[in-house]
């Protein structure tokens, strides 16, 4: 290679440099404005599995143990027997909030939030809202029945699952555990363990769920 060959290469060299660095400098100025307009123009985009704040503040007292979501997701199909003994499934329920509660005549906790749970449903209960304490005694109906006579239990359906199928299918790992279902049949949270359902802290939730149309 001669001088003139070098010399005519070494300003095409900083020409080069430089238009990358132009390049370089102006992709940095786009992604930087890029991100100052998603934060100051409100064009965030919404993260998944945002957390409701509002339904957060009144995880309180009487329902701390209650767990909001992560993410609302799809509640399994299970099916399960009426007073009738007719089959019911979760859909029948659907456009309702739904505390789904899963318990059994020999468990004890599960005996003492039993009244709660009847005082939740009639003060609550109709168009917007239901509670299904479904009963998992393998004797079925006729035990359920019983029970409902002995503790002069009224206004809460008699729903049974003898097979225990809806449990398994919810994950539930112990009783009693109760699961608020939104009006599109999604899973809003879960408490593990007995609660006093018609406190002031459980309606609270349990209302601001039903607010939200959506």
């Amino acid at each position: 290679m001669t001088n003139n060959d070098q010399g005519a290469k070494g300003p095409a060299v900083r020409i080069g440099m430089k238009r990358s660095l132009y390049y370089v400098g102006l992709t940095v100025v786009v992604v930087v404005l890029v991100g100052y307009l998603f934060v100051h123009d409100g064009l965030t985009p919404p993260r998944q599995g945002s957390v409701d704040r509002a339904a957060q503040a009144l995880v309180t007292g009487q329902v701390a143990n209650f767990t909001l979501a992560d993410a609302a997701k799809p509640a399994p199909e299970v099916s399960f027997a009426d007073a009738a003994d007719a089959r019911r499934t979760l859909a029948d329920f659907k456009g309702k909030v739904v505390l789904l509660n899963f318990w059994a005549t020999w468990c004890a906790p599960c005996v003492r939030e039993m009244p709660a749970l009847a005082k939740l449903n009639a003060e609550l209960g109709g168009p917007d809202f239901a509670v299904i304490a479904l009963a998992g005694d393998r004797q079925g109906l006729p035990v359920v029945e019983e029970f409902y006579r002995k503790h002069a239990l009224e206004g809460l359906p008699i729903y049974v699952d003898p097979s225990n199928v809806a449990p398994r299918k919810f994950q539930v790992v112990g009783l009693p555990t109760t699961v608020l279902l939104g009006r599109d049949g999604r899973e809003l949270g879960r408490l593990v363990g007995p609660a006093e359902w018609d406190s002031d802290d459980a309606k609270k939730l349990i209302r601001h769920f039903i607010a939200k149309r959506s």
